[in-house]
């Protein structure tokens, strides 16, 4: 079976994306796609329309299960140890949830991330009133379908990692099969092919592929060239009240957060902490 194509970007995510495909090919050996469509039951919710209409919280969480991460370990950092074992998914996601998050981002990549789709699956299971994302690396409208079948309500598009004919096309295979399509940017360049292709829920990621290092700065720089109507989302190194409040005041709807929530004690008790001191800034 022939692997499917990936822009190359110089960076560890060419890594991850080769063996992307690697898994890409196995996966479709064991199961094919009219497989898949034949154990597809759950019907996704309007992801970006929840993000669009937060709680009394006034802002938008997608809180993210994640238990490790390559970037973080090449700069000599990692998230809690044991962190699995400890709190499962179905545990952290009840955990979120009892703080309100507004929707779930879930790791799904295998080798680099040590997700999985069984963690989606579960998740649904236990919470199936819950607006989940499948965080992945997509090459492929088979990986799509795999995250419906697992429970997705979104799934990740990352421009960086595609061309603009194969990110147009996932993103339409996303929308006809009802899942909403988080495109995620790094730049200006990769905005401006993420809205020519439709995005109209996009993150803009702060860390820079090539140093690994995060700057909010990135996504105040790009969110005043994103039109109205189109949701905006901050994602990485978001761990402060004053970060969130800073980044609401300039038009983003939603903030998707991880690593700080993962390391704490209890990632929930951590989320409504954080939002509780981002909330005193607005009095």
């Amino acid at each position: 079976m022939k692997a499917v194509h990936f822009k190359s970007t110089g960076t560890v995510l060419d890594r991850i994306l080769a063996q992307v495909q690697i898994r890409l090919i196995e996966d479709q050996k064991k199961k094919s796609m009219e497989d898949l469509r034949r154990q597809l039951v759950y019907q996704p919710k309007n992801f970006r329309d929840r993000l669009q209409k937060p709680s009394t919280r006034f802002f938008s969480v997608i809180a993210e299960i994640k238990y490790f991460s390559p970037s973080l370990a090449q700069m000599g950092q990692s998230l809690n140890e044991g962190r699995l074992e400890k709190w499962p998914p179905t545990r952290v996601a009840e955990s979120y949830l009892r703080a309100e998050a507004t929707a779930i981002s879930i790791l799904t990549e295998r080798d680099f991330f040590r997700g999985s789709l069984s963690y989606l699956a579960q998740v649904r299971q236990a919470f199936p009133d819950s607006y989940l994302l499948m965080k992945d690396f997509i090459l492929s409208p088979y990986q799509i379908m795999q995250g419906r079948v697992a429970g997705a309500d979104s799934i990740l598009l990352i421009m960086a990692a595609l061309e603009e004919g194969q990110a147009s096309e996932l993103l339409l295979c996303a929308k006809e099969q009802g899942v909403c399509p988080l495109v995620e940017v790094h730049n200006e360049s990769e905005l401006e092919m993420a809205l020519k292709i439709g995005a109209d829920l996009i993150g803009i990621n702060n860390r820079n592929l090539h140093t690994l290092e995060i700057s909010i700065q990135t996504s105040k720089d790009l969110v005043g060239l994103i039109p109205d109507g189109v949701a905006k989302v901050s994602e990485s190194g978001l761990n402060s009240a004053d970060a969130l409040a800073e980044l609401s005041s300039v038009g983003f709807d939603a903030f998707l957060m991880g690593h700080h929530l993962m390391n704490a004690e209890d990632p929930g008790v951590e989320l409504s902490q954080l939002v509780e001191k981002r909330n005193s800034l607005e009095n």
